[in-house]
């Protein structure tokens, strides 16, 4: 058993070795693909595909394993002048309403954008601010999601607007006043879900944001409150990230408030990175004990070519209910454009 890890591990390295020369190579060709450009007019395709094959075990219980196709993105984005955005993406997975062989294809962004100086505001179904920057300081969407979207604390796309105002090199300011309901509903309720976000970068690599939102509820008054910090450093070599959220009043209820712990990193082994994550969930006076506990991550990203990455992980969750321990090994692969 031994020497199959050891063999595995060195695949691993080997392949890591080739995929420098191919990265350097692709990486003159620029970035993402142009479709059209016609003086100030520039189209450019949205396509990312994710992947996995997947093994689940928990003693006792039979192992599920298999092929999966977690989550599609596809769209056109085009730039009109200088100032000017438009960006249109379909969001194409799984959803508990119906069969798990079925996909349903949902809008996940629908917006125009003007950008002016130090000034963004863009108005339609536009992703919201509230994990925008720990997702893409974990950077690993395809391996799993950031922790507010893992553990549904907040929607990643909603409709309505947003504002962002560079107030200098280190400061900068976003505001987003969406409907709060998220991008697969239609708002059904009056009011509104208003976000406020701030963040800091005083030394190069180093990034420091809190962020706080409060979700309206005018059923019965009392509203969705959301709050979360996060301080990150990320230099050419590794990376490391925490950050603490919190949500209260889950379902309308004074008594359901959830809390978590998400800590993350990677370290550059050639031009592959080596990747862990640390989550914890816990809810008041275990409210939420079925679906709380501890997860644990630790796998390799290998860049094949410039758009295609795969990255073989392992991941336990320990569930703070009576559950065994869940172990799964997977091998999640993303190509985009």
């Amino acid at each position: 058993m031994k020497r199959k890890y050891l063999l595995f591990a060195i695949a691993l390295i080997a392949m890591c070795q080739p995929a420098k020369v191919q990265a350097q190579e692709d990486s003159k060709s620029g970035g993402t693909p142009v479709i059209l450009q016609v003086k100030d007019f520039t189209l450019k395709p949205v396509a990312v595909g994710m992947m996995s094959v997947y093994g689940d075990f928990q003693k006792g219980s039979q192992p599920k394993y298999g092929f999966n196709l977690d989550r599609s993105y596809i769209g056109l984005e085009a730039t009109l002048g200088k100032e000017w955005l438009v960006k249109f993406v379909t969001d194409i997975g799984k959803s508990s309403a119906v069969d798990d062989y079925q996909r349903i294809v949902y809008i996940k962004n629908a917006f125009v954008q003007w950008n002016h100086k130090a000034v963004s505001l863009r108005a339609g179904l536009i992703s919201t601010n509230v994990l925008s920057t720990q997702e893409k300081f974990w950077g690993r969407r395809y391996v799993l999601r950031s922790f507010q979207d893992e553990y549904k604390f907040a929607p990643t796309a909603d409709l309505g607007i947003g504002f962002e105002w560079r107030m200098s090199k280190v400061v900068s300011l976003d505001v987003i006043i969406v409907n709060g309901e998220g991008y697969k509903k239609v708002q059904i309720e009056r009011g509104f879900l208003y976000g406020l976000g701030l963040t800091v970068k005083p030394v190069s690599g180093l990034t420091l944001r809190v962020y706080g939102d409060l979700n309206q509820r005018p059923d019965d008054g009392r509203p969705q409150k959301t709050l979360n910090a996060m301080a990150g450093y990320k230099n050419k070599a590794f990376s490391i990230a925490a950050e603490g959220n919190f949500s209260f009043t889950q379902n309308n209820n004074d008594d359901q408030n959830l809390s978590g712990l998400s800590v993350y990193g990677s370290a550059k082994a050639g031009k592959c990175d080596v990747f862990a994550r640390y989550d914890m969930l816990t809810s008041k006076n275990d409210w939420n004990k079925a679906k709380d506990g501890n997860m644990v991550l630790l796998g390799v990203e290998i860049p094949i070519i410039k758009y295609i990455k795969i990255a073989p992980n392992a991941k336990v969750w320990l569930p703070s209910d009576d559950k065994k321990p869940t172990f799964s090994a997977n091998v999640n692969l993303q190509f985009s454009l």
